[in-house]
């Protein structure tokens, strides 16, 4: 049963390796790095200490606005600076910075010619260990499509199918452009279905007669703590995980051997990295922002982050061109098909969690005034819900493929799936927005009353309403541009269909051409040789091909 996950793991880090960012100055992800560097030098939550905290982080922090504006917040004496992130973020990164800062010692003319470079606009540090911490999100997001091919293996679908949906969920859905960038929803993602996994083990062990160990019910609760202090938002699923676990292994238990004090006692032991993570988050929050109640948002949310009405962003969510979820994960048509053969047998556990989950994670995004989730790809909000929906897909996959036309079907969902993420990769988000609100404010008229943020908002939810605007056909038009005239002068009529000879150019350097990319950064600017690159990449396609043609072909399915 491993060698299957473990196929799915390789070929993903494969891909998701070969097309991640760089260092970047991009404000969320610069902060969390950040705080994962001031934990590591320093011991503390603070930032500071390094030229992107001095002439970047704590100017932005300081600038006037909302207060829902900007990653970082500057405490009352007005030095100390501290990321909104949860906690969990900059801990899980630390291993990956002590890595980073072993590549330093051993190869620090690389980090003299990154300091050197004021290309961004100011000063950078500490290249190795910023590309390693950027590593994270391709690992957890391999990692999260292995453990849903392992689920499900457990939940009865063939070797065969566990594979292909593993693969197109991670090849084929947006957590492919998620698992590239720096945001914590990848994270938090990871930790929650990895709880899910936990659960699927645990209860099989039950049905067997052979009770849960402390050590893996203390596993349960610690990756649903994770999963909270990565991104409290999640606090509801975790609720729902909890009520799961309390339904299956007491009241399982209770109508198996008749029995029910010890499995509830049991249950307290997954309890306890919960309670330690609650304090944990607690004085953090106080030694942060001073409240105990106050993990970075509460200006956000006293300043009107969630607006009241629901109906925008739960439209938006799910069927706008630039961010809906039943485009950027295709797959998810077949859900409801498999969910319903799971009833059909009985198993409702790997029904109503993701259910419930997709539900939350609606009710917590649907009122947001930044529903869309900022300048990413995708809904990356609803990204936690989403290798549970896959559980459903699992289930209708093989049926699909025994029905008449079963496998033209399946063949249309991976084509639309792969046309809606290559380009995520080959083309920078960050550079669309940048192209997309430059042209919007050409053609969009505002109230003049707005201010110039309120006004980019309005202009930015129309982009991701109008298809000329959305992702991923301007992703395609400018990597047309590109390849076809060598430039990084976009015309606005060729792009998003403004009657007008304009033309708009990336902001950064960042922005242009294929620089976005970590390797391109990696030979272009800093000079480094790819072959030891390539030389990664192609191990693990080729550990990743064997072990696929192993657990395929001589295990069946």
């Amino acid at each position: 049963m491993r060698a299957l996950p473990r196929s799915v793991f390789l070929l993903l880090l494969a891909v998701y390796l070969a097309t991640f960012n760089g260092p970047a100055i991009l404000s969320d992800g610069e902060a969390s790095f950040q705080t994962t560097s001031a934990l590591a030098r320093r011991g503390t939550f603070a930032l500071g200490g390094t030229p992107e905290v001095e002439e970047f982080l704590r100017p932005k922090a300081r600038e006037e606005g909302r207060p829902s504006q900007g990653p970082v917040r500057v405490f009352d004496d007005g030095e100390r600076l501290y990321a909104w992130f949860g906690i969990g973020q900059a801990l899980a990164a630390v291993p990956l910075y002590a890595v980073g800062a072993g590549l330093a010692k051993v190869l620090p003319a690389v980090e003299v010619v990154h300091a050197q470079d004021t290309s961004s606009g100011i000063r950078r540090s500490e290249y190795w260990a910023h590309l390693m911490v950027g590593m994270r999100n391709p690992i957890l997001g391999a990692w999260t499509a292995a453990l849903l091919a392992a689920t499900c293996l457990r939940l009865g679908v063939g070797r065969r199918s566990s594979w292909w949906v593993a693969m197109a969920y991670g090849l084929c859905s947006f957590a492919w452009p998620q698992a590239r960038s720096s945001l914590s929803d990848v994270q938090a993602t990871f930790f929650l279905f990895a709880a899910f996994h936990a659960l699927v083990r645990l209860r099989a062990r039950e049905a067997l007669g052979r009770g849960p160990s402390r050590k893996a019910l203390m596993g349960l609760g610690a990756l649903l703590a994770a999963a909270v202090l990565t991104r409290v938002a999640l606090a509801p699923a975790a609720v729902a995980l909890l009520a799961a676990a309390e339904v299956e292994l007491c009241l399982g238990r209770t109508r198996r051997i008749g029995r029910s004090a010890g499995a509830r006692r049991a249950l307290v032991w997954v309890g306890l990295p919960l309670l330690f993570a609650a304090g944990l988050f607690l004085v953090t929050n106080i030694i942060r922002f001073g409240r105990w109640d106050d993990s970075g948002y509460a200006l956000a949310v006293e300043g009107g982050l969630f607006r009241g009405d629901p109906r925008p962003g739960l439209m938006g969510l799910l069927v706008s061109p630039g961010r809906g979820l039943i485009w950027m994960a295709p797959f998810l048509v077949l859900a409801p098909l498999g969910m319903q053969r799971m009833l059909r047998r009985g198993e409702r556990l790997s029904v109503w969690v993701p259910l419930f989950v997709f539900a939350l994670s609606l009710a917590v995004a649907a009122p947001l005034e930044g529903w869309h989730g900022g300048h990413t790809y995708g809904p990356r909000y609803l990204l936690p819900a989403l290798p549970f929906l896959y559980l459903g897909v699992g289930q209708a996959f093989a049926w699909v493929l025994e029905i008449r036309g079963g496998r033209t079907v399946l063949a249309v969902l991976v084509g639309f799936g792969l046309w809606m993420q290559v380009p995520a990769a080959l083309v920078d988000t960050s550079t669309h927005n940048d192209l997309a609100m430059q042209a919007a404010a050409m053609e969009f008229e505002v109230d003049a009353d707005l201010g110039w943020a309120d006004a980019n908002e309005v202009r930015f939810e129309r982009t991701l309403w109008d298809l000329h605007y959305a992702a991923p056909g301007a992703h395609w038009r400018i990597l047309r541009h590109r390849l076809a005239i060598g430039d990084e002068a976009f015309p606005v009529k060729q792009i998003f269909g403004l009657d007008s000879d304009a033309q708009v150019t990336p902001g950064g350097p960042r922005g242009r051409g294929f620089r976005h990319l970590a390797w391109v950064d990696w030979r272009r600017r800093l000079g480094l040789p790819l072959w030891p690159v390539v030389v990664v990449l192609l191990l693990l396609v080729t550990l990743g091909a064997i072990r696929s043609r192993w657990a395929l072909d001589r295990r069946g399915s």
